[in-house]
């Protein structure tokens, strides 16, 4: 059996199909698309006339800095078996500062406290806010490298979560799906 080897060439931005569904265009306009039903129109063409890509291989130099968080992690995320669990038993950490700083006479912030019960099953808002919580916590990490890379196409949300901007802007998806939350890939929120 004889194979060839495969060949991979670029299509840039303005002629991948699958682009057009992310740029916001309506499903009547997907329709009179052929870009979109047949393929780049270059691609219907022998392979001897479709546009040459120059690659340039100019070298980049990459400077790594590792990064010693000053405070360590409140919660060990890590040792707990799912994400419920942790939401959970954050919650009644928060609980018991809550209960603490209460007899204390320390005035809490709002947002947040004001979602944290004393006593009975932990609430929807209550699970909202410690997951909020703990992606502060993961995004400690890279919060730091993010910020001075200009780059990076990333912005915080009005709860200081650090989420990424992308072509999706203008599809009718949830803000969950359009602008995601960043989380460092060794995150045991991800896993």
């Amino acid at each position: 059996m004889r194979r060839s080897p495969a060949q991979f060439c670029y299509v840039d931005s303005g002629n991948k199909p699958a682009d057009l569904a992310t740029r916001g265009l309506t499903i009547a306009e997907l329709r009179q698309c052929s870009q979109w039903w047949e393929r780049p129109s270059f691609l219907q063409q022998e392979s001897r006339y479709w546009p040459e890509w120059t690659v340039s291989h100019n070298p980049v130099a990459l400077v790594i800095i590792p990064s010693t968080p000053a405070v360590a992690d409140v919660f060990e995320c890590e040792i707990f078996s799912t994400l419920n669990k942790l939401k959970r038993t954050t919650v009644q950490v928060l609980r018991a500062i809550k209960r603490k700083l209460r007899s204390t006479q320390i005035r809490l912030g709002r947002t947040l406290w004001e979602t944290v019960e004393l006593e009975g099953p932990a609430t929807a808002g209550e699970l909202d806010g410690a997951e909020l919580i703990l992606i502060r916590q993961e995004q400690t990490e890279i919060s730091e490298e993010f910020e001075r890379n200009t780059d990076a196409n990333l912005y915080k949300d009005e709860q200081g979560i650090m989420r990424c901007l992308g072509r999706l802007e203008y599809a009718a998806l949830p803000e969950e799906t359009v602008h995601p939350i960043l989380l460092p890939k060794s995150s045991a929120l991800t896993g």
